[in-house]
């Protein structure tokens, strides 16, 4: 209220005010003797143009949940929402297909569900009861910030889409599948939700047309129309080659402003291959709020490679693992990975092409005792759909392996595993996957081990769980071939790499400016 502009603000607070009365949030009451209420604050933000045009002022009051009571305020709260790899599927397959592709809004999405609780709250800052002292909102359906809220809303997304005809996923719960005849033909939509955001393919314009008509009976809806921005990701198509690039270069472009890096001079790698993490001796400059700032960049970067860079996925590894007491060395490392970003923003994932089709593979690999503090080894692995990656990872393994091949071994079962849950949510949403399916490792050994017990004397100490993948493969539902490891793309998430290896590896990610 202290800015030129508070006049602004005023009006967005009371807009709000005024929406949640007409929906019936809230009913005014004397706070009941032994019950307390929880509170509330006011929050706004500029509400950014993807286009670049004038941002528009955005306020909502949300629910201190935090001093809800458990078991009197709320019971169950979590709420799923599709997963990064469900969401490029989304896209990928309807982009390959040439289906229709649009995304949507819902808005006020919280504020649809009715209460099973009796929750109190204040009246929100800078307004007063007309009740007296101890007047107070009693909250008849969910709001923002609540501990349930999200859950109420998914149950009722959930009742209107399977009230339409729609399935829900049995391996993404926030995935929605719609197979059947409608009006004469032959229908296919896909359909993920990101809490109150929803992106569709469907190979019916009419289908998609009707379906957002009769969402908006429920609850109000914003059609984004054909998908250019979903969940802060942008995607480029070419509806006649059947292409699709996926990218973030907007999210790359603030990052940069945010840590002042916009003109700062571009490297080659995110990491130094030597010292991945600088050198201790070396004198660094006194960073305030260190900790905050370091997390703060580290959450925006593990953002960043999940959605659209997996190149960046082993130098987010080894930054996330020193997020609870960062050194000005850490932090050094992390702005080492802004100036890779700064010379490669413009890169993009590519999928789809004139020749291209659904094929699925994927690529294994390890990093032998690659973790100096703990000897711990790395895996990696990366699965390729439509001739880009659909879904990879990065991860330090949970035991210590006592050899190359025990490493490989068990890099190999979790990219397995990945295999296989990818398999059974493409089955489930009705496409055809090749069988066996085909995974490659660039150690003969773990291949071997994989297929039978040969070396049973050196590999009896494995545990269990990393065996499961014999039965797989003798059932024929994967098959594991071996790659020079040169070739190996997945190298790239288990160790720093030279310039030219690292470049060679982006290029078969399928990362590149378009």
């Amino acid at each position: 209220m202290m800015r030129t502009d508070a006049d602004e603000w005023r009006k967005v607070e009371e807009k709000e005010l005024r929406m949640l009365k007409e929906m019936g949030v809230y009913v005014e009451e004397v706070l009941p003797e032994g019950r307390k209420a929880i509170g509330n604050r006011w929050v706004f933000e500029f509400k950014l143009d993807p286009d670049g045009g004038q941002p528009t002022y955005k306020g909502r009051l949300v629910a201190q949940g935090f001093s809800q009571v458990p078991f009197v305020d709320y019971d169950a709260t979590f709420a799923p929402v599709a997963k990064s790899v469900s969401v490029r599927f989304v896209a990928v397959h309807s982009a390959l297909k040439g289906w229709h592709l649009e995304c949507f809004d819902a808005t006020r999405a919280f504020l649809w569900g009715d209460l099973t609780r009796v929750i109190y709250m204040r009246y929100p800052p800078g307004y007063t009861s007309s009740s007296g002292i101890r007047g107070v909102w009693r909250l008849l359906k969910s709001l923002y910030g609540l501990k349930q809220a999200s859950l109420i809303w998914y149950k009722l997304l959930r009742k209107v889409l399977e009230g339409l005809g729609f399935q829900r996923s049995e391996y993404d719960h926030a995935v929605f599948i719609y197979k059947r005849a409608w009006k004469g033909e032959d229908v296919h939509c896909l359909l993920a939700m990101h809490v109150d955001d929803g992106l569709a393919g469907c190979n019916s314009q009419g289908f998609l047309d009707f379906i957002k008509t009769e969402i908006k009976k429920h609850f109000g809806i914003k059609d984004l129309g054909p998908l250019r921005n979903f969940l802060g990701v942008q995607f480029e198509r070419e509806k006649d080659t059947c292409e699709l690039w996926i990218h973030q270069e907007m999210f790359i472009d603030s990052l940069l402003s945010d840590y002042d890096m916009v003109d700062c001079n571009a490297v080659k790698t995110p990491l130094d291959r030597d010292n991945p993490l600088g050198l201790a001796t070396d004198v660094y400059p006194a960073i305030a709020n260190l900790t905050v700032s370091f997390q703060r960049l580290v959450g925006s970067l593990l953002f960043l490679q999940l959605c659209s860079r997996p190149d960046i996925s082993f130098a987010v590894l080894v930054l996330s693992q020193h997020t609870s007491a960062p050194e000005p060395r850490h932090f050094a490392a992390a702005k080492r990975v802004l100036r890779y970003l700064k010379g490669t923003k413009s890169y993009r994932l590519h999928y789809g092409g004139a020749d291209c089709h659904l094929s699925f593979s994927g690529l294994s690999d390890a990093d032998w005792a690659g973790d100096k503090m703990d000897r711990a080894s790395i895996s990696g692995f990366v699965w390729s759909l439509g001739g880009g990656p659909i879904s990879w990872s990065a991860k330090k393994q949970n035991c210590i392996a006592l050899s190359t091949t025990e490493a490989e071994y068990v890099a190999l079962t979790r990219a397995i595993q990945e295999g296989i849950w990818l398999r059974h949510s493409l089955d489930q949403f009705q496409v055809k996957c090749p069988t066996p399916l085909v995974i490659c490792t660039d150690n003969n050994g773990a291949k071997s081990l994989s297929a039978n017990d040969s070396n049973h004397g050196r590999a009896k100490h494995i545990d269990i769980r990393y065996h499961f993948i014999r039965s797989h493969i003798e059932s024929q539902l994967f098959v594991v071939n071996h790659t020079p490891g040169t070739e190996n793309t997945a190298d790239i998430f288990t160790k720093p790499l030279a310039r030219v290896i690292f470049q060679s590896h982006v290029a078969r990610l399928g990362l590149s400016a378009r």
